[in-house]
């Protein structure tokens, strides 16, 4: 059977956001991962922030999720900050 804490845990860091959309392992169906996630969850192994977003650790910053989630994860950029946010990085506003 397949070991998705051992694979997670070679992948991901302490803090780091684990997107269930971003999941996917030949030969191991949506279904059995998510199994797998909640039978992690209960045994303490793995953290749910929200729903579909895992972490390992203690804590985790709201502002790493927000990346990962909606603007971009490693090289691959999908999003963009706007409004207050985007002023404050622009240096705009503090």
């Amino acid at each position: 059977m397949f070991d998705l804490y051992s694979a997670l845990i070679s992948k991901y860091k302490p803090g780091e956001p684990i997107l269930l959309k971003d999941l996917k392992y030949e030969k191991t169906s949506n279904d059995v991962i998510r199994q797998q996630l909640k039978k992690l969850t209960d045994k303490g192994n793995i953290n749910r922030f929200d729903e579909g977003v895992y972490y390992f650790g203690d804590d985790i910053l709201i502002d790493h999720v927000i990346e990962s989630k909606y603007i971009k994860k490693n090289d691959e950029i999908y999003g963009y900050y706007s409004g207050r946010n985007l002023a404050i990085d622009l240096g705009i506003i503090d």
